[in-house]
């Protein structure tokens, strides 16, 4: 590792006695996905670095993140404690507007459909996010066959808004899954599944259908119908 210019490591793994041992003096710090790790995470390969380097040589620090994404994950009763955890260093540095910390925003997205980068944009970039060229090079703003439907049901985005009151309670998944789940929403996706599939017969959706969940349980009960 001494002619290394360049080390890769975690966070915390770059301060382990072993590897302090062996690690070269540096003059730059780059952590990627800053805004989701917490304050003292970042603290840790700066310290590190400062303490190889010294005090001769000014240390450079780049930040690499996005506030609007995943915040760190902090696991605790301690509602102070969590509070301050889960706002990241690079959060407080961008709200702060310091003058002697240079942001750079990355305004061209390469991955979404136009229309969704829209929304995104307007939401969370105050409508400064763009789309690169090969956005519309390779197919993804195509229009698919379903995104002109009547009522603008299936399209590029579309939310709906799922009234509880509106479902009965005796329906298939009801009976079937009677724990605590979110059957509702389940029954709305089927729907929807199932109207997407009967309007365009003749479309192949095989491998071009996902259906997403943040809970477990939710998952197995979509695994559960037929």
């Amino acid at each position: 590792m001494d002619n290394a210019d360049i080390v890769f490591s975690t966070n915390a793994g770059i301060f382990s006695p072993s590897v302090l041992e062996v690690l070269p003096s540096f003059n730059a710090v780059i952590v990627d996905e800053a805004a989701a790790c917490t304050l003292p995470s970042v603290l840790i390969p700066i310290v590190a670095a400062s303490k190889k380097q010294g005090s001769h040589t000014s240390l450079i620090v780049a930040l690499v993140g996005d506030p609007h994404q995943l915040c760190p994950v902090v696991k605790t009763r301690h509602r102070i404690a969590k509070q301050i955890l889960e706002e990241s260093l690079l959060q407080r540095l961008l709200e702060k507007r310091d003058d002697r910390v240079k942001s750079v925003f990355l305004g061209v997205q390469y991955r979404m459909h136009p229309v969704i980068c829209r929304m995104v944009s307007e939401v969370f970039y105050d409508a400064k996010l763009r789309n690169g060229s090969c956005v519309y090079e390779n197919g993804c703003s195509s229009s698919a066959p379903y995104n002109g439907h009547p009522q603008k049901s299936f399209g590029p985005f579309v939310v709906y808004h799922v009234q509880r009151a509106k479902c009965t309670s005796s329906s298939y998944l009801r009976q079937r899954f009677p724990e605590n789940r979110n059957v509702e929403y389940a029954e709305a996706v089927l729907f929807l599944f199932e109207s997407l599939l009967s309007s365009y017969s003749g479309f192949d959706f095989r491998n071009r259908i996902t259906i997403i969940s943040p809970y477990q349980e939710q998952i197995s009960t979509f695994g559960g119908c037929d």
